[in-house]
């Protein structure tokens, strides 16, 4: 027997008590169990959306492994690129590059313990270069290398298909130029080899000198670029997700947000681009593979859509009582 007590309005304008709900006419015991059922399926929607909201913007961790010598390691993480460098002349988390990720609060996101829109020690961070169709190299294919200094060098010995070119203004980062290349001798590009160490050579290239097709661009003042210092650990998981994992404690980030152009281009056998960044010194460079990934995080979308399933049925649920 349901003891619950509810009151019954009598025409003389009072509330009586009528009981127990046994004694409930059938349509209210209906509409009652119907109201109280129902009632729990939206608190139960509206706490699933909230869940939703609370996880971090969607991001995806594309770093792999840039198949370089540790010289301070061996790295942790994914790609074991976190805690890692490629050159024992200089380590710690000050010369880290530590991931790269896609999606979340934008498009393409360096996380590094680098300063990436300054630099340290007269050593800044390189262009941005992607590999649309699987067959650029991070070492010249030929060319001839000039010992301790940089080196200008045709992108047919790179291969290259896209670079994202940053602008200075006191050196220091201010913005950006996407550009599409051609593989040839028309795309110039810089490289730099350090005490002719073949590690470091093999982080090239590092910077875009002239050529190609500017087919985007950004800035700071203008928003498409972002920059975050001072990171935790926890702040950057907080950030971009359970799937972004570093550490060393102290962490910046360097946020793209395109108008036209798209990491989705190109032949590569996976659809995906595939992207390489390094260190004027060559000290550290990491990479990035869009179409190394299947398991991808849905940063609270199904719980978003249970949410939403529950509150349709709850509307259905309440339209059939009413007729």
């Amino acid at each position: 027997m349901n003891h619950l007590n509810i009151c019954k309005q009598a025409s003389c304008g009072r509330f009586k008590s009528i009981g127990t709900t046994d004694a409930i006419p059938p349509l209210l015991r209906i509409k009652l169990n119907y109201t109280m059922k129902h009632s729990k399926t939206k608190i139960a929607a509206a706490a699933l959306l909230a869940m939703a909201l609370a996880q971090p913007a969607f991001a995806l961790n594309i770093t792999v492994n840039d198949n370089q010598t540790n010289g301070w390691g061996p790295g942790v993480g994914q790609g074991n690129e976190d805690q890692e460098v490629t050159s024992p002349a200089a380590s710690g988390q000050q010369w880290d590059l530590e991931a790269l990720v896609t999606g979340g609060p934008a498009d393409l996101t360096i996380i590094a313990g680098f300063n990436l829109i300054g630099s340290l020690q007269g050593y800044d961070l390189g262009d941005i270069f992607i590999d649309a169709d699987n067959d650029a190299a991070f070492a010249p294919l030929s060319g001839t290398f000039v010992p301790d200094g940089l080196n200008q060098l045709s992108n047919a010995d790179f291969k290259f298909d896209y670079v994202i070119s940053f602008t200075r203004t006191g050196g220091l980062i201010d913005g950006f130029k996407v550009y599409q290349l051609t593989e040839d001798a028309s795309v110039v590009l810089q490289a730099v080899d350090d005490q002719n160490v073949l590690a470091l050579r093999n982080s090239n290239p590092y910077k875009y000198v002239s050529g190609g097709t500017e087919i985007d661009s950004g800035s700071i003042a203008g928003g498409e670029l972002t920059y975050t210092t001072g990171l935790s650990d926890a702040a950057v998981a907080a950030t971009y997700g359970a799937d972004v994992v570093v550490t060393g404690g102290d962490h910046n980030a360097l946020s793209f947000v395109f108008n036209s152009f798209s990491l989705a281009v190109g032949n590569d056998p996976d659809g995906l681009a595939d992207v390489k960044i390094a260190l004027e010194c060559g000290n550290d460079n990491i990479v990035g593979d869009l179409g190394g990934r299947n398991d991808v995080p849905d940063g609270g979308a199904t719980l978003a859509l249970l949410g939403l399933g529950l509150a349709s049925l709850t509307l259905v649920g309440r339209k059939t009582v009413r007729r």
